[in-house]
């Protein structure tokens, strides 16, 4: 029982991305200061728009996505450790 409460927890919770490293990882190709802006403005709607959808999405969805931000998230702290 604890580990259903545990999981259903889980799956409630948004998940949280370090925008900021996330865009200086993509933009340090280009190295443009406005693609940088261009990329957190672009990366806090969506935030912004999860946000207010997250409740309304089914389990089926928020699931994947939590998986897929927890390994874009590793990507990235591993990425730019050089």
């Amino acid at each position: 029982m604890t580990v259903l409460v545990l999981l259903a927890a889980l799956t409630t919770t948004i998940p949280k991305i370090d925008i900021e490293n996330l865009c200086r990882g993509e933009t340090s190709i280009v190295k443009q200061a406005t693609a940088y802006e261009s990329c957190v403005n672009g990366k806090r709607k969506a935030l912004k728009t999860l946000q207010d959808n997250w409740a309304n999405y089914p389990a089926s969805v928020r699931n994947p996505c939590a998986n897929l931000v927890k390994i874009a998230q590793m990507r990235v702290t591993s990425t730019s450790n050089y």
